[in-house]
Parts: C-alpha cells; structure tokens; sequence
C-alpha cells in the first residue's frame, strides 16, 4: 500500500511540474469551458537553449534537462525522486533474490523437492502438498474432460503423459504448518516483484515527465507566444490537452 502510495504522489508531482514551476503556479482563466495557461513571461528568460539537449539529458537522468534549463528546484526534485526510485529498484531486488533462495531451500529440507527443478514444479509445490495429490487432480481432470465430456482416449491418455511428473521432481511436505509456510514465503516474493515493477514504473514516468517538460520549458525560452490548453474531453470523460505555438 506504501508503495502504490508513493506512485500517486509522483503523479501528483508531475502534473505540478508540467503545468506550473514550484512557487510560481499560475492558473488559468475559463471562458467557455477552455482553460488557458499563458506560457509566456513564465519563468526566468535565458534564451538560446536547445530543446532537443534538454529533452536528451532529462531522458537519461531526469532533472538534467531542467538543470540545463535553469530550473534548479525541478532539477532537484526529480533527481532525488529518481535516486529514491533506484535505491528502491535495488532493495526490491535484492529483497527477491533472498526470498528465492529461502523457498527454495525450504522446500528442499521440509518436502524433499530436489533442488534445481524447474519454476513450475516450485508453483505446483505451492498449490499441492505433495506430487500425488497433484497426480490424482490432474487424472481427475483429464478423465472428466477427455472420456466423459469428449469422449478421447486418445487426448486423454496424451495428457496424462504430458502433465505427469518424474519421479525425482515429487515433493510431500512433512506438516500442513511447513506448506503453508512455504506459501508465505512466496506470497512474500511476489509482493515484493510488484514493488519492484512499481519502482521500474516510476522511473519511467520520472522520465517521461521530465522530458516534456524540459521540452516545453525550453520551447517557452526561445518563443513568448506559446500557450498550453486544457478543456474537457466529454467522449472520453476527460481532459485533452492542446500546447500551441503561435509564429
């Protein structure tokens, strides 16, 4: 929950950076359902920059385009959000890794499940507590569908071979308190690979934001007229955004 959180809040934090700097939010005037933000005056004016470098430097370290920009305070916010980010992407890795081992090793020493053995027998470990019960669903299963529902030998004798396991990937947890340890255990795992692919995530979105809006600001520099619009989007029940460039 802590880290959806945290995603939220850098989406708060982006749709700040993109329509309006830190101090110096300006709000724009309705009039028939448009709402207009005037980008010009916005900001200190040092003229002559690149959009394309800022663009490229806030995709590869975001911040570095604002940096470029001038707009030291962006320029901090979104390094610090990106090192938080890392460090994140680091600890939940490193927290996966060690959780792999833990089951892995567990299973070993509570249900004699060798080690080794592929991804798919570790997950049949954890919804079975042991290789026969498995065994006895899975003809189940294959009986009922094959030779009752279709009537197949054939297809049903193929999927018994197909699903069936080897001997020396068979597993029989010794209490039901290990099984569901083992679970935790995994469940603990799979927590921690959606942190992760939070922290990845916004990363991305640090990018992505930093990007744009280096490119905006950088636009705003070398031309006074331009101006970014927003008015509701009523078949997508939303907002369209418009920037506009007037020569």
């Amino acid at each position: 929950m802590n880290k959806k959180i945290f995603v939220f809040v850098m989406m708060i934090f982006g749709m700040v950076m993109l329509f309006g700097e830190v101090g110096d939010f300006r709000y724009g005037n309705w009039e028939s359902n448009i709402n207009t933000f005037d980008l010009s005056g916005f900001g200190d004016r040092t003229g002559g920059k690149s959009a394309f470098r800022a663009m490229a430097m806030s995709a590869v370290l975001p911040g570095a385009g604002q940096a470029y920009l001038g707009q030291n305070t962006k320029a901090g916010i979104m390094m610090t959000a990106d090192m938080l980010a890392i460090f994140s992407l680091y600890r939940f890795t490193k927290e996966i890794n060690g959780l792999t081992d833990d089951f892995k090793v567990f299973a070993y020493s509570n249900a004699g499940l060798r080690r080794g053995v592929s991804d798919d027998i570790y997950r049949l470990a954890h919804n079975w507590r042991s290789s026969d019960a498995y065994h006895d669903a899975m003809r189940l299963w294959a009986r009922d569908l094959f030779l009752i529902i279709l009537n197949d030998p054939e297809s049903y004798a193929r999927a018994i071979e197909v699903n069936s396991l080897s001997p020396e990937d068979s597993w029989d947890w010794d209490h039901d308190a290990y099984f569901w340890h083992y679970r935790s255990i995994r469940r603990d795992r799979q927590n921690f690979e959606i942190y992760r692919n939070f922290a990845v995530g916004a990363m991305i979105v640090n990018r992505l934001i930093s990007t744009i809006d280096s490119v905006i600001f950088a636009n705003r520099l070398n031309n006074s007229n331009a101006q970014l619009f927003s008015m509701p989007d009523f078949d997508r029940k939303g907002m369209a955004l418009f920037y506009e460039v007037k020569f």
